[in-house]
């Protein structure tokens, strides 16, 4: 079982069914330094005093999956792909239930 925060392609929630219909679906929030939607550009800084902007999007958690199964899964959704982009980071990072005062730690991928 793992947690995951989409942002951008993958808050919509059929493609993350596409991962796993079993998926819970949460809207939430995480702090970064940057993010720029139009160019394609997300910083998160290993300083949390610099995450000061908020990015939403959606927590995720898996109960029928790996990290590693869900990273594999991931591989195969075109939709989701940049195309100017062969490398992606991966950390976790504190992410927040929206209206709620839930924090889970989760990966990102960016």
């Amino acid at each position: 079982m793992v947690y995951f925060f989409f942002y951008n392609h993958l808050v919509d929630e059929n493609l993350i069914k596409i991962l796993d219909y079993n998926s819970l679906i949460s809207n939430a929030f995480t702090y970064v330094n940057l993010f720029d939607k139009k160019n394609n550009l997300l910083n998160i800084s290993k300083i949390d005093e610099e995450n000061i902007k908020i990015l939403e999007g959606k927590l995720v958690f898996f109960p029928n999956y790996t990290l590693e199964e869900i990273l594999n899964r991931l591989s195969f959704i075109d939709k989701i792909k940049y195309t100017d982009r062969t490398i992606y980071k991966l950390e976790k990072i504190h992410t927040y239930i929206k209206n709620s005062k839930e924090v889970y730690n989760a990966y990102i991928i960016y």
